[in-house]
Formats: structure tokens, C-alpha cells, sequence
């Protein structure tokens, strides 16, 4: 079986909540980091990789019930997966690199 990377773009909106939602977005940043998955937040989603879709969906799974556990009533999730298996070591870092040396 080929080893496989997948790439997820996160966004976690919970509706209601008012306009400044840090405060779950810090609550989502720990549970990545107390699940040792490895992510890049930027200023309006989180990237995050895992070795299968199965694993993504079960990470996704968790951020949004500790967000509804942190009390939110409603939530808006978009997800966008980028799965490559050709390329071996493949991943977000390796995506940043590629660009970064693009750019010397």
C-alpha cells in the first residue's frame, strides 16, 4: 500500500457566537496540538496534514465537538482536502518550500 498525505484547509465559523472568535479558534488550536497533529494556522483558517482521509475526518470530527463543547449552538465548517499519492515526503511544508524556493 502506497503511503498517502493529505493536506486539509480548515475553517470552523460558529454562528451566533458575535464577531470575535478567537476563542474557539485557540480551543481548536489545542486539540491539534494534544492530538500531535502537525498545522499552520493563518489568519482565517488552519492547514493541517494527516497520513489518510479517514484520520483527517476523525481530526475534523474532534475540532468540531470541542468547539460545540466550548459553547457554540451552530456551526459552519469548510473543509478543502488536497490528497496527493505520487509523491513521496509530500505535504503543507513541502508545498511552502517548493514556493518559497521558487521565489530566491
Amino acid at each position: 500500500m502506497r503511503r498517502m498525505t493529505v493536506v486539509v484547509e480548515i475553517s470552523l465559523i460558529p454562528i451566533g457566537e458575535g464577531t470575535s472568535l478567537s476563542k474557539y479558534v485557540a480551543e481548536a488550536q489545542k486539540v491539534l496540538d494534544r492530538l500531535g497533529v502537525d498545522h499552520i494556522l493563518t489568519p482565517s483558517s488552519t492547514v493541517f496534514q494527516a497520513s489518510s482521509r479517514e484520520e483527517a475526518f476523525k481530526v475534523i470530527d474532534a475540532l468540531c465537538e470541542e468547539v460545540f463543547n466550548k459553547g457554540a449552538k451552530r456551526l459552519v465548517t469548510t473543509i478543502k482536502i488536497d490528497e496527493r499519492r505520487d509523491k513521496p515526503n509530500w505535504g503543507m511544508r513541502y508545498k511552502l518550500e517548493s514556493v518559497k524556493e521558487k521565489l530566491s
